[in-house]
């Protein structure tokens, strides 16, 4: 499988054959709203990184 983005809740695709065992690079964080009705993305609400080697 090459595009898995878990129904939509993956911030990207994921090549599972190419990316066994390797963590994601980006991903989306939220908090809840002041009033706790909802959540709210951080801004901005997708944050990438890169991989370090060992």
């Amino acid at each position: 499988m090459h595009d898995y983005e878990r129904a939509g809740l993956l911030p990207r695709a994921v090549d599972v054959e190419d990316s066994v065992g390797q963590l994601n690079t980006c991903y989306e964080f939220v908090r809840v709203a002041d009033d706790g009705s909802r959540f709210v993305p951080y801004e901005p609400s997708l944050r990438c990184g890169a991989r370090l080697d060992r």
